[in-house]
């Protein structure tokens, strides 16, 4: 009998834990000898970016993540869904949800499951100084307050409205682990599933 493959897709703000609980279900994942992978909206648009000799800041992503999604909505997105497909993997996780076309090929896979991550808007932009990705270690609250006012961003509430889970990740990397563990059972509860 082949695997169930089970796509788990991540969405939330900037600096809210999406990679970092991504990590820590692959690591549980692998370490109980289940295949899995993560694929991601930016890893695609990074890989655009790059080809074009533009550096992956935040603002180059936002900015072509809503250039392709006015030309072809599922442009970007099916750069993902041909990623998903192909993967052999027992668990997918599909990372950084943003637009109505990523959560449209989340639902193309069954069994799928959305996780909405949050987080204290003080405790993102703190993670985020300290991560220094894409030059952040100096903004200013009202800097990244303003990066927040972007389109792509916006769309971040309404889509998280039907998350299959929700991550409060307000707390240390032990409470982390801990929801990572809930999540987990849940999930391989579906997975052991006839």
């Amino acid at each position: 009998m082949e695997p169930r493959r089970i796509v788990l897709g991540f969405i939330g703000k900037s600096g809210a834990g999406k990679t970092t609980i991504a990590g820590k279900m692959i690591e549980a994942l692998k370490k109980k000898g289940i295949a899995a992978v993560r694929i991601g909206v930016s890893d695609c648009l990074r890989e655009i970016l790059k080809k074009h000799g533009l550096d992956a800041t935040r603002a180059n992503l936002q900015e072509l993540g809503q250039s392709l999604c006015a030309d072809n909505r599922d442009a970007v997105s099916s750069l993902v869904s041909e990623a998903i497909a192909k993967s052999d993997a027992e668990i997918i996780i599909f990372d950084l949800l943003r637009t109505e076309a990523d959560l449209s090929v989340l639902c193309r896979f069954k069994p799928h499951f959305l996780i909405c991550v949050t987080t204290d808007d003080d405790k993102r932009f703190k993670r985020m100084r300290f991560r220094n990705k894409k030059g952040e270690g100096s903004k200013s609250d009202e800097e990244f307050r303003r990066a927040e006012e972007h389109p792509i961003e916006s769309r971040i509430l309404e889509l998280s409205s039907v998350a299959d889970f929700t991550v409060q990740n307000n707390g240390t990397l032990d409470d982390l682990s801990q929801k990572v563990t809930d999540i987990m059972m849940v999930i391989n509860a579906i997975k052991l599933a006839p």
